[in-house]
């Protein structure tokens, strides 16, 4: 028997029963079709609600591994020891790698913050931080933690991070990354985060100019969507 000769006998076997039956039938079949595209969605909102954490924990790590490794560099950039220059280049050169291209410390003086260390392609020794650089230093020392900002110029996009060192005069060590926000980095087949769509945004809201990062060509993102702030030192994002 074909398929057309099971749906004919299916019609022919339903004109037999009771009319009642039928709207019974009709009322349980979309209330279970109901119930499991609601337990599915449910999942997925699970699912979704999990790696949404598993990403806050992961970039809560990395920010707090920053945060030590520049306290390091920092007071080892800040120190006025002859040893601390080449102690400075040992542990500073490694974390410029991949998208980091600058790690330097800056000291506060009368007229502002200046360089007194730096590896990659950091201002030179000696040089007046200017623009978002002097203002993130500043914040960095007011708050008495890690700041971070999205800094977009001619030049392209970079995220800095600073954070404050504990010194004589108060100095800040800064890192800075590129970032190509309209370039979509799709997940790799091993990476845990592969079922996720995921945009990262430099702020409390999707604002486009403040786009970080994001797996996708088209952005805002839509459909089911979790958005979730995360905590990055003293800002959230």
């Amino acid at each position: 028997m074909g398929p057309n000769e099971r749906a004919v006998g299916s019609r022919a076997r339903a004109r037999l029963l009771p009319p009642a039956v039928l709207v019974v039938l009709g009322a349980v079949s979309v209330a279970t079709f109901s119930v499991t595209r609601q337990v599915v969605a449910d999942q997925e909102q699970r699912l979704l609600q999990e790696r949404t954490d598993a990403v806050g924990a992961l970039l809560t790590n990395s920010t707090s591994s920053t945060e030590s490794s520049l306290q390091v560099v920092g007071r080892l950039g800040s120190s006025p020891g002859p040893e601390s220059t080449p102690l400075f280049g040992q542990v500073a050169s490694p974390l410029v790698k991949g998208s980091v291209t600058t790690v330097a410390v800056a000291t506060k003086g009368e007229n502002g913050f200046v360089v007194v260390a730096g590896v990659g392609d950091s201002s030179p020794v000696g040089a007046a931080l200017t623009g978002e650089r002097a203002s993130l230093a500043a914040r960095a020392l007011s708050k008495g933690q890690l700041v971070s900002d999205l800094v977009t110029n001619e030049k392209g996009s970079r995220v800095i991070m600073a954070v404050p060192t504990v010194s004589t005069p108060p100095a800040v060590a800064y890192q800075e990354s590129v970032v190509y926000p309209t370039v979509p980095i799709p997940p790799t087949a091993d990476s845990p985060f592969r079922e996720l769509r995921v945009a990262l945004y430099a702020s409390k809201t999707n604002d486009p100019s403040r786009l970080v990062i994001t797996t996708e060509a088209h952005v805002p993102l839509t459909g089911r969507v979790e958005r979730v702030p995360f905590s990055v030192g003293a800002d959230t994002l």
